[in-house]
């Protein structure tokens, strides 16, 4: 009978445990679908997108919120428009016209970023790898040798999948051209 007694409050607070966690999970999805839905109405109102989900697997996988008046820094998320000189070769891989990219900023005006036998580096320090053989099999622009960063311009590098497409292959990214700076919301991994 002790026993009988013992496995029914073991399952009693088993039940109970799981019921909290259960509790938690939907007030978390409840959270993020209230905020999915109040940034969804902002956006629609002031025509101003707050929030982004990358597919990609460039960068964290997940949502990303619009920062505003942010200062870009090393590590920032931007968020941009495929840049002209790559618009036609995107486009043969089936991009649509108004393609976005998201990639985070390896390189700040005044940097020096060299890209040399297979190697990026930023300011003297190993960045990424270039993979030549991309270049080729892609048709790739080529983006070799070394340059400063100019007052208006960033260099974005994903160190997260090692064929990203990003600066390594289609040079810097003007401050102009970025659409928003966006901070990770809800990522795979957690965040």
């Amino acid at each position: 009978m002790n026993d009988t007694r013992r496995l029914t409050t073991i399952d009693t607070a088993m039940h109970t445990q799981a019921q909290r966690r259960l509790t938690r999970r939907r007030r978390f999805w409840l959270a993020i679908g209230l905020c999915l839905a109040l940034g969804l109405a902002v956006q629609r109102m002031y025509q101003v997108r707050l929030v982004w989900i990358n597919l990609s697997p460039s960068a964290p996988r997940g949502l990303y919120i619009r920062q505003f008046a942010p200062e870009i820094t090393g590590g920032s998320y931007v968020i941009f428009p495929v840049p002209p000189r790559v618009h036609t070769l995107v486009a043969s891989w089936g991009w649509p016209d108004d393609a976005l990219l998201l990639k985070p900023v390896a390189g700040l005006p005044g940097d020096t970023v060299c890209i040399t036998n297979g190697v990026v580096t930023i300011n003297t320090r190993h960045a990424a790898v270039h993979l030549d053989a991309l270049t080729t099999r892609y048709g790739l622009p080529h983006t070799l040798g070394c340059f400063a960063l100019g007052l208006e311009d960033i260099f974005v590098l994903s160190t997260h999948h090692p064929r990203s497409f990003d600066g390594r292959y289609f040079g810097p990214t003007h401050r102009e051209d970025i659409t928003a700076v966006v901070r990770p919301l809800l990522i795979e991994g957690g965040y």
